[in-house]
Formats: C-alpha cells, sequence, structure tokens
C-alpha cells in the first residue's frame, strides 16, 4: 500500500495470500487506494469461486499459482488492462448520461434566469398538495404576483438589468418562505407561491405582507438602486379545488390587487370571476360594435356664466351595444386602449365635434375648445400628433379654431395639451 501511494504501476499482481493481508480485505483496499490500476489475482487455491468473488470486488482477472508460465501471465495481465480501460470507459459514460440526464431535468423543471422551479414542476407540485390537503383536511394556498413598472425598468436599464433584478427578486422570496412552501417563476415577471399546510386563508394574508416588505426594499443591480412594488393574488384552497382553478383565480385576485389602493393585496371570490367573465363578454362584443357603428359621441358643455354660452366642450364616447345594452366606459375603455384601437374613437369624436362646432358657430355661439379623451398608449406614439391631425383633417375640423387639451383616459395627471395655430 506504501508503494502505491508513492510511485505509478501500469498493473498489480495481488496474492491472496500475504504476510500482511490475507484474503479479499487486501484487494478492497487496493481498488478503493487505486480505482484506476489493473488487478490480477494470485492464488494457490483452485476454489473457482473466491476467482469469481473478486472479480466482483474489483479484480479484472485472476491465476492460479500452480497453473502460472509466462504467456499465460502476459495474457492475464494484457486482459486485465484491456478490462479496466472499458470498464473506465464505461463509467464515464455512465456518469456523463447521469449528468446529461440531471441536466435534461433541470432545463424541464428549473427556470434558467432564477434557478426557481418552473412552472410545469409548480404544477406537480400542488398537484400533490391538493391530494394531502383532501386526505388531511388542511388550508393551502396559491400567490401569484408580478412587478409593477417591470416593464418601464427594462425600456429605461435594458433586458441585462432586468433580468438581474428577477434573479434578486427570486433570491429574497425564497429566503423568506417557510420551509413547506414553494415558490416558482411561471414567466416574464410573475411569481408564484405555494403556501401549503395552513390553518385558513389568514395565514396567506401574512405570507403576502412579508413578500411585499422584502421586496419594497431598493434592489441594487450594478450602479442602479431599483425600486419596485408588487401585487399580490390569493386563492385558497378548496375555493379553488384543481391546479388550474388556483392559478386562474389567483391570478384575477392579482389583477385586482393591482387596482386596489392601499395594501395591494386582494383573495379571490366569485364576485371577481364574474367581473372576469364580463370583461370577456365585452372584448367579444367589441370588434362587432366597431363594425355596426354603435359608438356615439356625447358633449359634456363648460359654459360662461356671465355670458350663457358655451365656453368649451368635452367629447365622451358612449356604447350601447346591441348585445349587450350600455356598456360602461370603464368597462370597454381600458380593452379599447389594451387592444389598440382607440384610434375609430378619435375618428368619430373628431366628425362629431366638427359637425358641432360649425352648428354652433351658426347660431353665434363660438366653441373655444374641445377636450377629447384618449388611451395612454396613443399618446406615448411618436406619430401620435401628425395621426391626430390627419384625423382632424379628415373631419374638416378647423384647424384655427381650437385649442385641443389630450389627456390619458385613466388619469388627468397625466395631461398632455396640443395647441394648433
Amino acid at each position: 500500500m506504501a508503494a502505491l501511494r508513492k510511485e505509478h504501476f501500469e498493473a498489480l499482481i495481488l496474492d491472496m495470500n500475504l504476510p500482511d493481508g490475507e484474503g479479499t480485505a487486501g484487494l478492497q483496499q487496493v481498488a478503493s487506494l487505486c480505482p484506476e490500476l489493473p488487478i490480477v489475482i494470485l492464488t494457490g487455491s483452485d476454489d473457482e469461486q473466491l476467482a469469481l468473488e473478486t472479480l466482483h470486488l474489483g479484480a479484472q482477472d485472476y491465476l492460479c499459482k500452480n497453473g502460472v508460465d509466462a504467456l499465460a501471465l502476459m495474457r492475464a495481465l494484457r486482459y486485465a488492462t484491456e478490462r479496466k480501460h472499458v470498464e473506465l470507459k464505461l463509467k464515464q459514460a455512465l456518469q456523463e448520461s447521469a449528468q446529461r440526464n440531471l441536466q435534461l431535468e433541470c432545463a424541464a423543471k428549473y427556470d434558467g434566469l432564477t434557478g426557481l422551479p418552473n412552472r410545469s414542476y409548480f404544477q406537480e407540485v400542488v398537484e400533490l398538495a391538493i391530494c394531502r390537503a383532501q386526505r388531511d383536511s388542511h388550508v393551502l394556498a396559491v400567490l401569484y404576483f408580478d412587478l409593477n413598472g417591470f416593464k418601464n425598468i427594462n425600456d429605461l436599464y435594458g433586458h441585462t438589468v432586468g433580468d438581474a433584478l428577477l434573479k434578486q427578486v427570486g433570491d429574497r422570496v425564497q429566503q423568506i418562505m417557510r420551509g413547506c412552501d414553494f415558490v416558482a417563476r411561471v414567466g416574464g415577471d410573475e411569481f408564484v407561491v405555494l403556501a401549503d399546510s395552513l390553518t385558513d386563508g389568514a395565514e396567506a394574508f401574512a405570507i403576502a405582507q412579508r413578500i411585499q416588505q422584502v421586496i419594497d426594499r431598493p434592489i441594487q443591480v450594478g450602479p442602479h438602486s431599483l425600486n419596485v412594488s408588487v401585487s399580490i393574488g390569493i386563492a385558497v384552497y378548496p375555493d379553488g379545488r384543481t391546479v388550474e382553478e388556483l392559478v386562474q383565480y389567483a391570478d384575477l385576485a392579482m389583477y385586482e390587487a393591482r387596482n386596489a389602493a392601499g395594501l395591494h393585496v386582494a383573495f379571490y371570490s366569485a364576485r371577481l370571476d364574474k367581473l372576469r367573465q364580463r370583461q370577456f363578454t365585452v372584448e367579444r362584443a367589441l370588434p362587432e360594435g366597431l363594425l355596426r357603428r354603435e359608438f356615439q359621441v356625447l358633449f359634456q358643455p363648460i359654459v360662461a356664466v356671465a355670458s350663457g354660452h358655451y365656453f368649451s366642450v368635452e367629447a365622451l364616447s358612449r356604447w350601447n351595444s346591441e348585445s349587450l345594452g350600455e356598456v360602461h366606459p370603464d368597462e370597454f375603455i381600458p380593452i379599447i386602449e389594451a387592444a389598440g384601437v382607440g384610434g375609430h374613437l378619435i375618428d368619430l369624436a373628431l366628425h362629431t365635434a366638427s359637425a358641432v362646432y360649425r352648428s354652433l358657430a351658426q347660431h353665434q355661439h363660438p366653441l373655444h375648445r374641445i377636450s377629447l379623451n384618449v388611451c395612454g398608449r396613443q399618446l406615448a406614439s411618436p406619430n401620435f400628433v401628425a395621426e391626430l391631425t390627419a384625423a382632424a383633417e379628415r373631419a374638416q375640423l378647423p384647424s384655427a379654431a381650437c385649442v385641443w387639451k389630450l389627456r390619458s383616459a385613466r388619469s388627468s395627471a397625466t395631461s398632455h395639451t396640443v395647441t394648433r395655430s
């Protein structure tokens, strides 16, 4: 053993009956110390069973002392060397195969950016958790959240910074979870948490607050100190009884949380489901409503008290749907904004405004200003002013006759004024 530690050998001929070690114990020591060394066993016994046992323990061949000659010894050494070579190649191939399988499993189950479990792995875990909850009659919750304003960070600093931010968010959330909780990234800036073994839904609210607190702290990415917040939707089993229902309900609740003042945390309820169904219905009816010209423009007048004359008007879009009846602007404006079809309403408003302007002018009531509500997406377009000018010309609205004050449909805080002389 001392010699094996100091020097390199091409092969080893090992007697099974040595003064310092007998039987298979010495073979096991050698094989453990030098796993790549070919070993030929020498035994004075004709015991075939003992010889076979040595092959299982790491030897590559064996010889009986009574039958050793130069040819037999040469053959045994050559065979032992070749077998060890094949054995090592096979071992390496198996290790590489196992490593590839592990990599494939990681790619199938884990997110490549954050290292968190992905959507499919999350679904597997939640399915098992639902089975345990059914068996043990306990509560579990799915918390769904994304980062408010993440797109702006990507646009401002680039995707490299955005990716680093997502990784830090995943790390922070994972650090504050209980041992029985499960965090996953399901796409983009969206994350989900399985909160298992709860006594009631109120515990899920406490977890949501911890998530908010840990993400509210500034996140340093290179030279940038980033401030982000989250909106969290919560769905509780057994309100949802399948993985799909829990994730869908938590997603619905997240959108409710985003629009809610204060905590930005919301639990799923049947009311949200009805609102979502209504939204789907309105979305489906919108294209037909535009084709059938179901939209009309009403004008909110602002009257000069001293003279009683109209000083300005605000154009308001209204939708009286053939299939749905009157649809409130709060329902159809966000859908129009998301669909990018606000230009249709602008054209309608300008054509109607042109007719109103001419009518008032004929009755000696000049109109000084027309206010149009437009989508924030339109205001962000670099071609917005040119498109608006073209729409005004199509409507034959005199360009010098008014000042247009254009503001976001969602908030007057994002007002812009465009003046044409």
